[in-house]
Order: C-alpha cells, then structure tokens, then sequence
C-alpha cells in the first residue's frame, strides 16, 4: 500500500445474529494449538473480553414471565424473546372517535416500563487473521452469518444475555465444526476480532481479540482507538501533523492489544504508523487518511503484512476503520381498531406519519437509552394520545397501540412495548409468535389444521406468546377459544405461508364481531417479518377469515399472504 491510502471500512456483512466470542475456539482448532493471543503487555489499556447469554425461543408457545403496566397492573407476557410491557394502562381523557378523527384524546405523561431482565448484548466479528479461511457462525443451532472472510466486519448483532450454544464451520460446510460450545454473554457491545495466523510457521498464533466497545463517545469530539492485528509488525507509535506539530495519538501499540480510546476533534487525518520509539520518531511504515465525525466511537484496526511478499497470505498491511457503539430499532404496529391514523414522534422528532389501523412501519434505528415517546393524532400535534420517557437497551423492539379510544371501551387503550428476536432460523425453519390484540376477543389457542399440533396456548389480550420454530412452508391456522386441552371452538382459519429462514410476529387485530363494535374492522392476522425487517406476499389487505396481512418493509400498509 502506498502511502496516505485512505483507510478500509472493510467489507461489511448484512447480518442477521451472530456472536462474537465464537472465536475463542476457532483459534485453537484452525491454528492447531491451545490458548494463544496476546501477552496482555503493550499498548494502552489492552483491552480485556467479558461473557454474558439467554435461551432462544425455540417452540414454547405458554406466556411466561411478567411485566409491569403503569399503575402497578402486571400482566403475563412471553418470556424467551416474546416480552411486551405495558404503556401507561390508564384511560384516556376525553377521547373519542368523531368521524374518523380523535376528540380532545389525552394520556400525557403516561408511564411505561420494559419489562425487568430483558437486557441484550450488542456483537459483531471482525475477521482480521490474513491466512485463515472463511467461516460460517451459528447460534442456538440457527445460521448467524455466513462466509466471514479476512477483513469481514459485521454489522452489530443484537443477542439476549445469557448462555447460547455456539458453532463455527468452515463455510459452506456445516460438518466440518470447529467449535462448538456454551458461552455467557452480558449487557454490553463487543466486538471479537480473529487475529493472528493459523499456518504451520505462523509468527503470532491464531487468537481472539475481544474488545469493549464505547457506547457513549463525546458530543463535541469524536473517541478513536487502535487495535494492533498485524502478525509482522513490531510494536508501532501513531503520529499526525509533522515537525513541531507531531501529535502522538497511540504509543507503543503491541500487536493483540487495543489502545484506550483517544478524543479528537471530529475532520481529516493522516495517521503515520511508526515503528515504535522512546520519542514516537521511528520510520514511518504507513500512512493511512481517516476522517472522523463528532459524537461518534471509532476502532481502527491495524490488519494484514507489513512484508506480504515474504508472508503466507498476499494481504498488505491495512488500516481498517469502524465505528464503534450498539443501536437500539424499533418500529410501530397500529393494532387500536377503532383509533384514527396517528404520528409518533422520538425525542421530539418525526419518526412515522400518518400509522393506520393495521400498519407496522419499518424498523428505525435510534442509540439506546431514555427516549421520549410521543403519539398524536395524524396532522395534529396538540392532540397528544400518549407521552412518556421510554427505556431503550440494545436490541429490536415493537411499540403497539392497542385497546380502544372509545368511552365505552372494552379494553382501555394502552401502548404495549414487544421485545423483538430478530434473528433468522436455520435453513427450512420459521419463527413465529402471536400477539392477542382484539378487544373483544377471549383467550385464544392456534392449532394447525388436521393436526395435533399447537403452536400457540393461552394467549390473552395485550400479551404475546413465546416464538415458535416451525418448518417452512403453509399453513391452515386454527383460531380458538382458549381450552385446557386446546379444542376449543374455533373463532375463525387462516392461511399463512411462512417463509424459509425468517421471524415473523402475528398480530391478531380488530374485532371477532365487527357488528358490535365500534368500527368494522373485521378480525385480521396480520404478519410482520422481525428478521431482516422484510415481509413477503403482494396486494391489498383484507380483513376476513382466510387471509393474512403482512406488513412490508418499505410501505406501512398491510399486505395479504398468498393462501393454499
């Protein structure tokens, strides 16, 4: 590489889940040896690695944990990756329908809590050892990412804390396992780098190098460190400017090491790695460009051979560059049938207009924490429904509207938070939950048909079942009155065709009897893909039995499935 290249970003993956510590193992099966990496000496604050984990919602279908609704009413939820909490369960002022539009609704200031324990770890691998092969990940025995190459850095991956079962392959070869194991995963974001070399001579053996990452850089500057990867290069200082107006960035970076995070001013860089020196003025090995923004974490990953031509692998050396820090989405499903479209707003911004009955949007992306939650009738914001300081941790979450906005309403209007798994099943498999959102409907089981199959117990209105994993394929669903042996009367059928390697939630929504209601909104299923934020199927909506509505990705209105 010639000098002043502009830094890698590296080749991006569109992931779905993976976990990072996955290669802890791999070091020791593709290198052939035990327990390598670097020697903890060298560099700034060489970084140190964490665990934490959850179980995967692999087919309980019962409603389990609890969660707590604002004034103090629990109700019973899903619990492996099925939690919903509910959002300020009070009724709401003076709010009716009038045409289609929402008299006078209130319910500022409303509380709503997530649901304790639902915490998540934020993950993503870095492929960062020249001469290993590509690998495929799983987790929980569910394809995670495929084909992770050298210079490979994933997106973040959202994963429940707790212990998960973890595989690595060669890829495209799912016998060939190189690791399998349970590891442990905590409330943080990671990023798990390979490093090293797994040839016969190699100068650094294969090794993980698993990183913190920083969540919270400054506003006013942006926060970059250096991870050394480079298995023939020295110990290396990092400089910018020159002559008397040299500023060491990193000092003495040892290769398996990171630096401490160092604050800039967000603009353009040169950065000169230095072979190391007391007085950070050794020969210049590299220089690399790096523009850097504000308010935002970066890692630069030193990789490759500073000699390729005598190493085993032609891959220069490199500076590869990501920003660091883990993303909360969310997305809004209007499941209120008798409620008019309405905006929401996060932090006083716009993030969806004009939600109608039936709509799920596409998932956006905010930074975890304390968000404000605002929700207004479409085209009037002095008409607040709903206004209250929600708790974001890293993950995918589905904020829905349901009840009812009417006086007499038989389920008072309460916005519910779902706690999403965005992760996709294994190949010829499809995840599935239910959430019971119609007013007046009981209890409910959903059995397959000319089956004995049940794949929902007991859902109850405003709660969610666990996911469940199914084969691929189409379905007749059967609707029912919940019964301890789950042959109740059947409310209505349904036909849905679930798609290979997706996770899907089903909203049951509207009303089972439309003619007493206060709207004709028919009883709907209406199907949202959580995995890969995608959706499949064409046309309109309809809201009668033998349909499902799916919500897309790009449009909020709902779609119908193609039946048998």
């Amino acid at each position: 590489m010639t000098a002043k290249e502009g830094i890698s970003t590296g080749r991006w993956l569109p992931t779905r889940r993976t976990l990072g510590v996955v290669f802890v193992a791999l070091a020791m099966v593709l290198a052939g040896c035990g327990s390598g990496g670097g020697d903890g000496g060298g560099g700034e604050g060489a970084a140190t690695g964490t665990t934490a984990g959850g179980t995967t919602a692999g087919g309980e279908t019962t409603a389990a944990g609890e969660t707590t609704a604002a004034g103090g009413a629990e109700t019973t939820t899903a619990g492996s990756g099925g939690t919903s909490t509910a959002m300020a369960n009070e009724s709401m002022s003076n709010a009716s329908m009038d045409n289609g539009t929402m008299a006078n609704g209130s319910m500022a200031n409303g509380s709503m809590g997530m649901a304790n324990g639902s915490t998540n770890a934020s993950l993503r691998i870095a492929h960062l050892s020249p001469d290993a092969p590509a690998v495929d990940v799983y987790l929980d025995n569910q394809s995670a990412v495929s084909g992770v190459a050298f210079d490979d850095v994933t997106d973040y991956m959202t994963v429940p804390t707790g212990e998960h079962v973890v595989t690595i392959t060669a890829a495209d070869n799912r016998s060939a396992v190189v690791f399998n194991d349970t590891v442990g995963l905590e409330d943080a974001a990671y990023t798990v780098a390979a490093t090293g070399e797994i040839s016969e001579n190699a100068t650094e053996p294969f090794a993980p190098l698993i990183l913190e990452d920083r969540t919270n850089p400054p506003v006013e500057a942006a926060a970059v460190r250096l991870a050394h990867v480079s298995p023939d290069a020295g110990p290396v200082d990092v400089t910018v400017g020159e002559g008397n107006d040299t500023t060491v960035l990193f000092d003495n970076a040892t290769f398996g090491n990171a630096t401490e995070y160092v604050e800039v001013p967000g603009g353009e860089y040169t950065l000169d790695v230095r072979a190391a020196t007391a007085n950070n003025s050794g020969e210049v090995v590299e220089s690399f460009d790096l523009e850097v923004d504000n308010g935002t974490s970066y890692t630069a990953f030193a990789a490759g051979y500073a000699a390729p031509d005598e190493a085993p692998a032609d891959e220069p050396l490199d500076l590869i560059a990501t920003t660091d820090g883990r993303t909360a989405t969310l997305r809004v499903a209007h499941m209120s049938p008798d409620a008019p479209a309405v905006d929401v707003y996060l932090d006083n911004e716009t993030a969806v207009s004009g939600a109608e009955f039936g709509d799920v949007t596409d998932f956006i992306e905010t930074t975890p924490g304390e968000r404000v939650v605002t929700i207004t009738a479409a085209d009037n914001r002095s008409a607040v429904v709903f206004n209250s300081t929600v708790p974001f941790s890293a993950g995918a979450y589905t904020v829905m509207a349901t009840g009812e906005v009417g006086q007499n309403a038989s389920q008072p209007f309460a916005p519910l938070v779902l706690s999403d798994n965005t992760t996709a099943p294994g190949e010829n498999a499809s995840n599935v939950r239910l959430v019971h959102a119609v007013p007046d409907a009981p209890p409910v089981d959903v059995t397959v048909e000319d089956s004995n199959t049940t794949l929902f117990d007991n859902v109850t209105f405003g709660n969610t079942s666990s996911y469940a994993t199914v084969p691929a394929g189409e379905y007749t669903l059967e609707v029912r009155a919940a019964t301890p042996d789950d042959n109740g009367t059947i409310v209505t059928t349904v036909d849905v065709d679930l798609d290979n390697e997706t996770t899907y939630t089903a909203f049951a929504a509207g009303y089972v009897s439309p003619e007493d209601a206060p709207v004709d909104e028919p009883f709907d299923l209406i199907v949202a893909a959580d995995s890969e934020q995608t959706g499949t199927g064409s046309g309109e909506s309809e809201s009668e039995s033998g349909s499902i509505a799916v919500a897309g990705p790009s449009d909020v209105t709902a779609r119908t499935l193609a039946a048998n």
